[in-house]
């Protein structure tokens, strides 16, 4: 309030309007740079009569606060007076070209003579807006936008033991920091997790998540210093990887996890298959399409065996959002252990010879030492066999033309344990 005696502020210039009858006032802001047309919609003008509407804008302003004494001439950005509304009740005015975070005021006047009409819009990134709500915030005069950045990943922490929830974060966007929620995959409901504020790096240890036990599921909202927030269902989830292994006796293991990491353009092609003996000696044994769930690793070592699935990402995510990455790319399960029951496989060269690698049509493998009665399999990614056949021979010969191409296991049982990778080609090589 001005003091006693103070000049008051100079009133609205109106440009070319002559129609003052039934103002109404607003602002608008904006979320994004475009160029776009405002509606505005008289919920309760008469379409039976032709009325005339009239419409100032001024803008456009950084500070909602600071424009009192700006609405002047030179300020007004765009002016129409006494047209007829599209329709009857709808005002539609084209082509307003904004930058994120700025103001616009206007307003609208109308010889509608229904008492109490209300009045909606519809246009494009400004906000209010009732065809898409809450895109950005009007916070103590300023914007705060809230941009729908997704979660870059959810991984295994392996030094606390607990989940890491990784995102990039808004820039100059007015946002005060971010809610992180979680749900199991089982639950309806989304619970905070935790609060990170703006100025940290885009990284959260969840301390209350439970990685080793089941997946759970994830969103990132931001949040300004008013404590907006953009509506929850609009932020895709996140899943975590829970990986389960089941060991089932001759060097065999079942693995099984949930999907996570869903779109695909942003990852490598293949997942990479972890096991060691301990979970800081863990190396990859064998990479598997994308969206493969399971696998069976039939030739693990005897003993205790610790797994892990990974996905990695094609660019680094950037939580400090300063370059181009950090060098967060992998995507990692939790480790999960089995003991495995069983003999070592022989030395390759000592006892098989298997060719051609990659094969087109045929497998050609030739045994260095008798394993007559032993069985012979052909095994996909997924645990499936898909030939069998008791060896006889020497030298046997598996046809594989029929099988689809990709990556399947030779697995020798019997008085021996074997096994090895072989890849199966549509082209003759």
């Amino acid at each position: 309030m001005q003091p006693i005696g103070s000049m008051a502020p100079v009133g609205p210039d109106y440009g070319c309007l002559t129609l003052f009858t039934r103002p109404f006032w607003g602002y608008l802001i904006s979320c994004d740079t475009t160029t776009t047309s405002l509606i505005f919609n008289l919920d309760s003008t008469d379409t039976n009569v032709d009325e005339e509407m009239s419409m100032v804008i001024w803008g456009p302003f950084t500070n909602k606060d600071s424009v009192c004494n700006n609405l002047t001439a030179s300020n007004i950005y765009a002016c129409v007076d006494r047209i007829i509304p599209t329709a009857g009740n709808y005002f539609w005015f084209g082509a307003v070209y904004a930058l994120p975070g700025e103001f616009f005021y206007y307003m609208i006047s109308t010889t509608d003579s229904i008492p109490n009409n209300t009045m909606s819009s519809f246009h494009g990134i400004f906000q209010p807006n009732q065809g898409n709500p809450y895109d950005c915030f009007d916070c103590n005069g300023e914007v705060s936008i809230m941009y729908k950045k997704e979660i870059c990943m959810v991984a295994f922490d392996s030094t606390t033991q607990k989940t890491k929830i990784v995102w990039e974060k808004n820039v100059n966007s007015g946002i005060d920091g971010y809610i992180i929620y979680r749900k199991d995959l089982g639950s309806a409901f989304y619970d905070s997790a935790g609060y990170s504020s703006a100025i940290n790096p885009g990284e959260f240890i969840d301390y209350g998540s439970s990685p080793l036990q089941f997946a759970e599921q994830y969103k990132v909202v931001p949040v300004d210093s008013c404590g907006n927030s953009y509506i929850l269902n609009v932020y895709q989830a996140h899943n975590a990887c829970f990986l389960q292994t089941f060991p089932s006796g001759n060097n065999t293991v079942n693995l099984n996890w949930n999907q996570f990491a869903t779109n695909w353009n942003l990852y490598e092609p293949f997942q990479y298959l972890y096991r060691g003996g301990s979970p800081q000696t863990m190396q990859v044994f064998d990479t598997i399409p994308f969206g493969v769930l399971s696998y069976t690793d039939i030739a693990a070592p005897p003993g205790v065996q610790y797994y892990a699935v990974e996905k990695r990402k094609l660019l680094a995510c950037d939580p400090l959002r300063i370059s181009s990455g950090t060098g967060n790319y992998g995507v990692r399960s939790n480790p999960s252990s089995s003991t495995v029951t069983g003999i070592a496989n022989p030395v390759e060269s000592d006892f098989i010879s298997i060719s051609p690698q990659p094969a087109y049509s045929q497998l050609k493998i030739t045994f260095k030492n008798s394993v007559t009665g032993s069985n012979m399999k052909l095994i996909d990614v997924t645990g499936k066999e898909v030939v069998s056949k008791i060896i006889q021979n020497s030298t046997e010969i598996l046809e594989i033309g029929f099988l689809p191409d990709g990556i399947y296991f030779l697995s020798i049982t019997g008085s021996v344990n074997f096994t090895k990778k072989v890849v199966k080609t549509s082209r003759e090589r």
